[in-house]
């Protein structure tokens, strides 16, 4: 006796705890089966949650009520929670301690899902030894990355979709897509050696200049953002009423005047 044979999961479906969302109609679904769905956001997703009081501050704040650099951070958890690989970019968000760089992180993640999140470090991509477990992901953070003096090949190669080894300990090499977007979390810039451009067109850089002051900083900030993600889904995706315009915002913070000095 056998059981079916697992299909495809659908690449347009975000699971929540109640229910599952099609991330091209915004019809929202009961869950079933015959998704073929292995993880989901482990949180209720409320299409009328729309308060989001600690995530607005923190938006606020990281952009210093420049509305801009709002929407483009708006543009990028866009990317993320629909898993936007296919755009070819990959994420830095740079400068010092305390200027809400890990409170982006785990906005991220709490929009990609626990499961789909792995943790790595840049040399990691760059050997076919150390890409086992990324193959299932959609979302690579590489929190505290420290100064890398590669040309960021392996980064280049699973931004941009390509087709990679994996050399798996015990077990046979295989060639597989990467469909995951990767996000730097550091306090100085990363410094690559490449300089055909393959790295910088694919580089969108966020420079968090403020930091929070020590009396104002809530060891508690992270919990109560989660209590919102009902309501970030919603400002997420109702952000942009053009498709096109997501793309567009994060081109412009690509090329914007914080990027080139961080560069």
């Amino acid at each position: 006796a056998q059981l079916p044979r697992m299909g495809e999961m659908p690449c347009d479906l975000i699971a929540f705890d109640n229910g599952v969302l099609n991330r091209n109609t915004l019809e929202f679904k009961p869950h079933n089966r015959l998704n073929w769905l292995t993880a989901c956001i482990p949180h209720n997703y409320d299409e009328q949650a729309t308060n989001t009081p600690h995530f607005d501050k923190w938006l606020n704040f990281v952009s210093d009520g420049n509305q801009d650099k709002a929407r483009n951070i708006l543009a990028a958890l866009y990317a993320i929670l629909t898993n936007r690989y296919n755009w070819q970019i990959c994420f830095e968000v740079t400068r010092k301690g305390g200027s809400g760089k890990s409170v982006f992180a785990n906005i991220a993640t709490l929009l990609a899902g626990e499961r789909n999140t792995i943790s790595a470090k840049l040399e990691d991509f760059d050997n076919a030894k150390d890409l086992e477990g990324f193959e299932d992901k959609t979302l690579i953070l590489c929190p505290e990355q420290s100064k890398y003096g590669g040309n960021g090949g392996g980064l280049k190669t699973i931004s941009g979709g390509d087709l990679l080894r994996v050399n798996p300990k015990h077990k046979k090499p295989f060639f597989t897509k990467i469909t995951a977007l990767i996000m730097l979390i550091n306090n100085e810039p990363c410094r690559f050696t490449e300089r055909a451009g393959g790295v910088d067109r694919r580089r969108v850089i966020f420079d968090f200049k403020k930091v929070v002051p020590e009396s104002e900083r809530d060891p508690t900030f992270t919990e109560k953002i989660t209590f919102e993600v009902g309501g970030i889904i919603r400002k997420v995706l109702d952000a942009f009423p053009d498709s096109l315009e997501k793309k567009k915002a994060l081109n412009s913070q690509m090329n914007s005047q914080e990027a080139l000095e961080v560069k």
